[in-house]
């Protein structure tokens, strides 16, 4: 595709764009970016050009159209995610890409910009679940000597059991009561410790 034609579409009135990102293609899009996986995004790319191509070496007046319909559903499956990008951003991004003269890496750039913010999705959820799991680790340490709960301690970070133990497990890399049993082995050795120094 020779994406130089597309900046003159407007003025030679080529004709009316219409949605290339239809049916099979835009339900394997929004299915790939809802799953935050940025391999996956570029492997998702990759069909679509396939399909895509075609109908843009025709119709390359379509190219700006299918840039800001692709970006423009992909910025709503983040939002979906809590991950806001905003339109000044999606349109500055779409006017870089139609700078690009060569497909291929118009395609590279553009799956970049997705990885981007996918990976920027998966700090934003790592970050924000850290936290409930250091007041976890947090209560744990205070009440080890007491009858604890999971259900307790989930109630604590405001997490249901099942998630929170899950969480907790890929974060730390030991599960809840793995980790309750290590503490109370630690603060008994240590009190074993301080009892024959006295």
């Amino acid at each position: 595709v020779d994406c130089k034609q597309v900046i003159f579409a407007e003025e030679l009135q080529v004709g009316q764009p219409y949605s290339i990102l239809t049916g099979r293609y835009a339900d394997l899009f929004r299915s790939t970016v809802s799953k935050y996986d940025s391999e996956a995004i570029g492997q998702c790319m990759w069909e679509i050009s396939q399909n895509v191509e075609p109908v843009l070496q025709r119709h390359p007046w379509q190219l700006e159209y299918f840039l800001k319909e692709l970006v423009e559903l992909f910025r709503k499956e983040m939002a979906a995610g809590n991950i806001m990008i905003d339109s000044e951003e999606t349109e500055r991004v779409v006017r870089q890409l139609l700078l690009q003269t060569d497909w291929s890496c118009l395609l590279e750039r553009l799956t970049k910009w997705f990885s981007e913010k996918i990976e920027c999705y998966h700090n934003t959820i790592t970050d924000q679940y850290r936290e409930p799991i250091r007041a976890a680790r947090r209560y744990i340490d205070i009440h080890y000597a007491e009858q604890l709960s999971l259900t307790q301690i989930c109630g604590e970070v405001g997490f249901s059991y099942n998630y929170f133990s899950t969480l907790f497990k890929q974060e730390t890399g030991q599960g809840i009561t793995d980790y309750i049993t290590q503490v109370r082995i630690a603060h008994a050795k240590e009190l074993l410790v301080t009892t024959r120094d006295s």
